[in-house]
């Protein structure tokens, strides 16, 4: 019988499961769902492995190598804040089959933090800094190459199907939709 304290048993993914819905129930839902994978291109990789080595034939270095760029992930998100101040995290590192290693973080900010030091003043404010879709200008009619039939079909898509329909869940105050629509068309 394993107990809670066996890394990888039941137990132990259950408790390590229930601290985290601890953490998002007294401190609120998560804000950033992050992934890093380790690159197997890194220059710190490359420049130690033989001419036709590649990187699943040194498995050590590979794991050293992408711990040490874990750890200044780690250390850019929560004491450098470059994403902004971070009330609570947690993370799941991986090895799936095979493949490199990566990892899932969960990331809680501080809101009322970054409202008082004047960052930013919504949600979406934040979201619009790190958040950004351009929608290609259309080519010239005579031009038949596959971008541009792809860019004729995107700005199409685009521009029929950005639809939404109000109802009582989006309304604020019966009038004003919190999606901000209908959104105009920026060309």
């Amino acid at each position: 019988m394993t107990n809670e304290h066996f890394r990888g048993s039941r137990q132990y993914y259950q408790k390590q499961y229930a601290a985290c819905m601890t953490i998002c129930r007294e401190l609120g839902s998560i804000d950033l769902l992050i992934t890093y994978t380790m690159d197997p291109a890194a220059p710190e990789l490359s420049n130690i492995l033989l001419e036709h080595q590649n990187w699943s034939d040194r498995p050590m270095e590979v794991c050293r190598i992408f711990l040490d760029k874990l750890s200044e992930l780690v250390k850019d998100i929560t004491e450098r804040e470059v994403l902004g101040p971070v009330k609570a995290w947690f993370h799941s590192l991986e090895h799936q089959k095979r493949g490199l290693p990566h990892v899932h973080f969960a990331v809680i900010l501080d809101w009322e933090n970054m409202r008082k030091s004047g960052r930013i003043t919504s949600k979406e404010e934040y979201m619009e800094q790190y958040i950004s879709a351009e929608i290609p200008d259309l080519p010239q009619p005579n031009d038949r190459t596959e971008s541009a039939v792809s860019q004729r079909l995107l700005h199409q898509i685009v521009v029929t199907k950005h639809v939404h329909t109000c109802n009582q869940h989006c309304l604020r105050e019966g009038i004003r939709c919190a999606k901000r629509f209908p959104v105009r068309i920026l060309n």
